[in-house]
């Protein structure tokens, strides 16, 4: 069996997983966003001399020093084994999360051979690109209940006083919300009411927000709104569920 990250391939059965983790990532309503593979690995090297160990560590460190290199295990004809970390399909490929470490370093270890140890991680998307990762909307209703509308007076002399300018009055709603997906163009829900929408400038408002990211891929597009309603009659409704 032999390990490689990259073009570094280490001596053949040298490196041996402490742990092999994958585990989800998952969005705010709690579905799997993300899967997160993480490698514990250790290794051991075996030289002639001390000159020689350390030479080969220092190779060992650059090449752990650079992220975004595949990593995996071949089996003993030099095929893939399933332990592979692809970082092609990576979301900003994979990563070294800890460098080349040493637990302790005495006596013969450092001297004919020495052990060390290092960490690789990669994030792949899970979800499909229209699945809903965060969902919320509301609904708020502002109206006099269809009842008159009064405006204050403060007359030159005399008490203020409280006068109906009109017998009845429009009831009125605003539906807005929040969406986020994997993949790119949301669509905003669509209005609760639509004969009943207000024309006038600002009445309805779509927003794109930026895409949040991981290791500078986008990974989650966002999208509001905001819907303005009037009616004569009373509005009825709740909002919707996603």
């Amino acid at each position: 069996m032999q390990f490689f990250y990259g073009s570094y391939y280490h001596d053949l059965n040298s490196v041996a997983f402490t742990g092999v983790t994958n585990s989800f990532i998952r969005s705010q309503n709690g579905r799997p966003h993300l899967i997160r593979k993480s490698w514990s690995c250790k290794g051991k090297i075996v030289r002639w001399s001390q000159a020689e160990i350390f030479n080969q560590l220092t190779q060992l460190q650059l090449a752990y020093s650079i992220n975004g290199q595949s990593a995996g295990l071949l089996d003993n004809s030099g095929q893939l084994t399933p332990f592979l970390l692809d970082s092609s399909t990576a979301l900003g490929g994979v990563i070294v999360a800890e460098p080349i470490s040493h637990d302790e370093i005495s006596g013969a270890h450092g001297t004919t051979f020495l052990r060390y140890k290092f960490a690789l991680q990669a994030d792949y998307l899970w979800s499909g690109p229209t699945d809903v990762l965060s969902f919320a909307e509301s609904v708020s209703f502002t109206n006099n209940d269809g009842g008159p509308i009064q405006v204050e007076r403060i007359p030159a002399t005399g008490r203020p006083i409280l006068q109906n300018v009109t017998e009845t009055s429009f009831y009125y709603a605003t539906q807005s919300g929040s969406l986020s997906q994997s993949g790119p163009n949301p669509q905003p829900m669509n209005p609760i009411w639509p004969g009943l929408q207000r024309r006038q400038n600002g009445s309805a408002q779509v927003t794109l927000t930026a895409p949040k990211t991981l290791r500078g891929i986008p990974i989650e597009y966002g999208i509001q709104w905001k819907y303005d309603f009037i009616s004569v009659d009373p509005i009825m409704g709740e909002p919707n569920v996603r």
